[in-house]
């Protein structure tokens, strides 16, 4: 087992490497967000609303134990099942797309084969009749 200052200092990197994160995540999702659904800015927003206070009392109080707080790893778990969501909610969202892009392409396969056959098949029609009138 690491040492408690190893610890320590591992847990605060872990907090501004997060806090980078989650900032980049909401500022991207802010503009693109239908891929996950607009959760990831919620998302982002949450986990920087639980950094920042850290962070400060951490510089400002050295002493107070609030990162390795029972109420801060139990809003860390929430957290991370919150981000959970948003990756599984963003997989479903890009499968459902690349159905639908299948789909499209299927579809308009479909009904330009059936628009050029039923031209055909009025042509041909039409040419039936032509040749009757003819006769």
């Amino acid at each position: 087992m690491p040492e408690l200052y190893d610890q320590k200092v591992t847990i605060i990197w872990l907090h501004y490497i997060s806090l980078m994160t989650s900032i980049f995540i909401a500022i991207l999702s802010a503009f693109n967000g239908a891929l996950s659904l607009y959760m990831n800015p919620l998302a982002g927003l949450l986990t920087i609303i639980f950094h920042v206070p850290l962070i400060i009392l951490a510089h400002k109080r050295p002493e107070w134990k609030g990162m390795v707080s029972a109420e801060a790893a139990a809003f860390a778990y929430l957290l991370s099942l919150t981000w959970l969501v948003c990756l599984i909610m963003m997989v479903l969202v890009a499968w459902s797309s690349r159905v639908q892009l299948m789909g499209t392409s299927l579809e308009f396969g479909l009904l330009g084969d059936l628009a050029i056959r039923s031209t055909w098949a009025r042509r041909a029609e039409w040419d039936d009749e032509k040749n009757e009138t003819i006769q």
